[in-house]
């Protein structure tokens, strides 16, 4: 039936048009694996096939996981999602003082705690995540506390660490033994460098701009925000995942979940961010539960989360109406998400007329070509100019107000970490974890920064340098990390130079 739900020449030609090397898919129908296939390569240089096993990030996906585990805890009566944080963490806070007292569980996984994405916070690799934990006191609020639903890949790395808490185990024991090992996902990993390891394993890509030449990604390890992002699977075995969802928490007479606990996850809360795509067949509201979005697609409840990291993207989705469970993954991050939809109704579509509910044949892929480039709600570009409209302007550019190295040091932010700024070949530039950025002067003391990547986002930012009131000396900077809020504060140590930057 494998052709019948995806036809391989009209998948190849899709691949062609969203530059992507490889779709590795799964289906599952009634409880037997309809479709399992893999579409182009998996590695562009060696000229690897993808394959139906090929182990890929399967990024956000893994707040699935995170919120089962969870759930899990709760089954066994040593968490209740319903009661306020810091009776598992007492000297947990917020920046909000009402957060701080109230916020719960259930607030964090359904993203209604007023808190932004910060994704510019977390490739910290000497941190613990109960450091991480501490750190987000210091994060500032988009919304009041359950005044929004803002996406955020902080509070899942959150409630990965309120687990570590209340168990004394790390949210990857959590998940390997309460989870994959019942689940025989036996090759599913929980960190890129265990991926590398696999003789299947797909490459990352990623391009600059849409149509420019694919580039081959390094590993990005999300470190302490793992809960959020850091699973590595692939059809073959997300199968088994979807499959233990759509039976309500059991797996081969195995029970993962208890019938409560699958349904607190699936079922959908608060409203969130749809796409700039709407069709009459697919539903316009979305809403949010626990590591899961639900939307109706010609009257169907389909219950799923997309993916993306860098150099990889997944959407997971299960019909219970239907009895089907699919899995898609692609080994690229920009812009998958029209292509992943349009195999998923493409593939729904085909179910439906197979069980002889005559629907027709809709060509989506077409009817997803109009979006190309097309971003919105939570579809969003991979560019992000925080600057528009402020251009540096080289006729009215006014002089620096000190000394180029007094610009220069080590500057800290209790969030955001420790960087550095120094002067090499006449040029100011901000080391940022691992990028070395130029810094472009614009009037007076603020510069502009490009691409300064946070997470699978490139942002072009002012940075403003701020100077001691009594004396005048340079005491630090504001950087506009989080295009939602106010600009950080990075407090001024010491001066530095490129051999310490």
């Amino acid at each position: 039936m494998s052709d019948a739900l995806l036809n391989a020449e009209a998948v190849e030609k899709e691949l062609r048009f969203w530059n992507i090397p490889g779709l590795a898919a799964g289906v599952n129908l009634h409880g037997e694996d309809a479709l399992l296939e893999g579409y182009g390569v998996r590695d562009r240089e060696n000229g690897l096939p993808m394959t139906p096993d090929s182990l890929g990030c399967i990024g956000s996906c893994t707040k699935s996981f995170t919120s089962a585990v969870i759930e899990t805890l709760a089954d066994d009566g040593i968490l209740d999602l319903d009661k306020p944080v810091r009776d598992y963490v007492p000297d947990f806070r917020m920046m909000d003082p009402e957060a701080s007292e109230h916020v719960t569980l259930r607030d964090m996984l359904c993203h209604r705690t007023g808190l932004p994405a910060h994704d510019g916070m977390w490739p910290q690799e000497h941190t613990s995540r109960r450091e991480f934990l501490h750190e987000i006191r210091y994060l500032q609020p988009v919304y009041p506390f359950r005044g929004g639903t803002e996406y955020s890949n902080v509070m899942y790395g959150a409630a990965g660490a309120i687990a570590e808490a209340v168990t004394g185990k790390t949210w990857e024991e959590l998940v390997q033994k309460r989870i994959l090992d019942p689940l025989d996902m036996h090759r599913t990993c929980l960190c890129p460098q265990d991926s590398m390891k696999d003789d299947n394993h797909a490459a990352g890509y990623f391009s600059e701009d849409r149509h420019s030449p694919l580039q081959r990604m390094g590993i990005l390890d999300m470190n302490v925000d793992a809960p959020a992002g850091n699973i590595y699977s692939c059809p073959s075995e997300m199968l088994h995942w979807l499959r233990m969802h759509l039976c309500r928490g059991l797996y081969a007479g195995k029970r993962i979940l208890s019938e409560r606990g699958a349904d607190e996850v699936q079922r959908g809360i608060v409203r969130n961010a749809s796409y700039p795509w709407q069709f009459p067949e697919f539903s316009e509201i979305v809403l949010y539960g626990l590591g899961w979005r639900n939307a109706i697609f010609r009257g169907h409840t389909v219950i799923y989360h997309t993916g993306e990291v860098e150099g990889y993207c997944a959407l997971e989705a299960f019909v219970p109406s239907m009895d089907v469970c699919i899995m898609l993954q692609v080994n690229h991050h920009k812009p998958c998400a029209p292509f992943l939809f349009s195999m998923l109704l493409t593939i729904l579509d085909a179910v439906l007329n197979e069980e002889g509910e005559d629907v027709g044949h809709i060509d989506w892929p077409s009817r997803f070509h109009p979006f190309d480039e097309i971003f919105g709600g939570a579809h969003y570009n991979w560019k992000v100019d925080c600057m528009e409209g402020a251009a540096p302007d080289p006729d009215n550019r006014k002089p620096m107000t000190h000394p180029v190295a007094d610009y220069t040091g080590t500057f800290s932010n209790p969030a955001y970490g420790t960087h550095s700024v120094y002067a090499e070949n006449g040029h100011l530039v901000l080391h940022y974890w691992n990028q070395a950025l130029m810094m472009e002067h614009c009037r007076y003391d603020t510069f502009r920064i490009e691409g300064l990547k946070e997470d699978t986002i490139y942002l072009t930012i002012p940075m403003s340098y701020h100077y001691n009131e009594k004396n005048g000396d340079i005491d630090g900077f504001f950087l506009k990390l989080e295009p939602e809020t106010p600009p950080m504060f990075f407090r001024k140590l010491q001066m530095s130079s490129p051999s310490t930057a």
